[in-house]
């Protein structure tokens, strides 16, 4: 839900991406249009990355909530959310930023493997993401967070 909420965020900066670099481009010719690109992908890159991490640090409470309890509704506790971004917040960005470099170069990984190996390295990387999660729900709990009830088991 999180996802679907940054599309028109994202689809926004790639237009207003693609608006700039191409004023720049019929402003100054070839030359405007190549040191726009210098100076713009680098800050879209951080932009885009800061972005990432700010949507990683929202979801990331309720996809564990709502993966624990096995229930979408009750995953929606905005309480537990603060409380458990609050514990931790710093060990988030860490994971976040892990989690990309280490996606990167899975992916490069995988493409090198004539790009089948993508399909098995980013199978790789969602499980070293699902792991972060949990480490970091038990640091949550370690530092006196609340506890996630589970879905009592039917009979």
């Amino acid at each position: 839900i999180v996802g679907l909420a940054m599309l028109p965020v994202i689809a926004g900066m790639a237009i207003l991406f693609a608006v700039l670099v191409g004023g720049a481009g019929a402003a100054g010719g070839d030359d405007g249009a190549a040191i726009a690109m210098m100076v713009a992908v680098p800050m879209l890159l951080l932009v885009m990355m800061a972005i990432g991490i700010a949507v990683n640090m929202i979801s990331v409470p309720f996809m564990l909530r709502a993966g624990l309890m096995q229930d979408f509704g009750a995953a929606f506790d905005f309480g537990f959310a603060k409380q458990f971004i609050r514990n931790t917040w710093k060990e988030m960005v860490l994971c976040a930023l892990f989690s990309m470099a280490a996606g990167m170069l899975l992916a490069i990984v995988g493409m090198a493997l004539l790009c089948v190996g993508v399909y098995f390295t980013m199978s790789i990387a969602i499980l070293m993401q699902a792991h972060l999660i949990f480490q970091l729900y038990e640091l949550h709990l370690a530092r006196g967070g609340d506890v996630i009830p589970l879905k009592p088991e039917a009979v």
